[in-house]
C-alpha cells in the first residue's frame, strides 16, 4: 500500500509538476509574447515611442508562480512519508 503510494504521488510530482512547467513556462510566458510584440511593432510603422514599448513588454508577474513552488514542496514531503 505504502509503495503504492510513493510510486503514484513520484509519478505525479516528477514529469507533470517538476519537470515539464519549469521548461515550458519560460518559453510560453516569456519568449513566445516577446517575439509577438517584435512581430507586432515591426509590422505596423505607426506604432511608435511608448506605445512601441508597452508591446515588448512582458506580461505582469503574477503569485501563482509562489502557489506552484508550494505545492512541489509539499508533493516532495509527501514523498518521504512514504518509503519503499
Amino acid at each position: 500500500m505504502q509503495r503504492l503510494l510513493a510510486d503514484n504521488a513520484y509519478s505525479y510530482l516528477f514529469p507533470s509538476t517538476c519537470l515539464v512547467p519549469f521548461i515550458l513556462e519560460p518559453i510560453i510566458t516569456i519568449y513566445v509574447p516577446l517575439k509577438m510584440g517584435q512581430i507586432i511593432v515591426r509590422c505596423h510603422p505607426e506604432i511608435k515611442g511608448h506605445e512601441a514599448d508597452t508591446w515588448m513588454l512582458g506580461p505582469a508577474m503574477e503569485m501563482g508562480r509562489y502557489a506552484d513552488i508550494i505545492l512541489n514542496l509539499v508533493l516532495a514531503i509527501v514523498i518521504l512519508f512514504f518509503p519503499g
